[in-house]
């Protein structure tokens, strides 16, 4: 997860897509969105909202780029720092649920964060 905030960070061009792939991380993690959201409690707006955002929005860094039929658009400063701070709270609050392996930390572009081999989901 923390590689995939980083790569978002790097590559502007796909931030979207790789801030898409935490929410996928925790999905897979947790098996499925329900079981993510409550063990996490990430609300079901902010689910929605990163989903929308990086797939069915015609955004030139979402996922799924012309397949909406609209013409495609850069996404703006607001939905992209909206994306990131969504993204953001979803890795803190996996962070928050290692506990004991908080001793072990990151620091990747202001977030710090657990990363122990443990607990890393990505």
């Amino acid at each position: 997860m923390l590689l995939s905030y980083d790569a978002g960070v790097r590559d502007p061009n796909n931030e979207l897509v790789h801030l898409y792939e935490i929410r996928d991380a925790l999905s897979t993690k947790f098996g499925g969105e329900n079981s993510v959201r409550a063990a996490l409690t990430i609300t079901s707006a902010q689910w929605s909202r990163l989903g929308q955002l990086c797939n069915h929005e015609p955004l030139r860094q979402g996922r799924h780029r012309g397949k909406s039929g609209e013409a495609m658009r850069d996404a703006s400063e607001a939905e992209l720092a909206e994306s990131r701070s969504i993204a953001r709270a979803m890795i803190e609050a996996w962070r928050m649920g290692l506990g004991s392996l908080a001793h072990c930390s990151s620091n990747i572009h202001g977030l710090s964060l657990t990363s122990c081999s443990s607990g890393n989901l990505g």
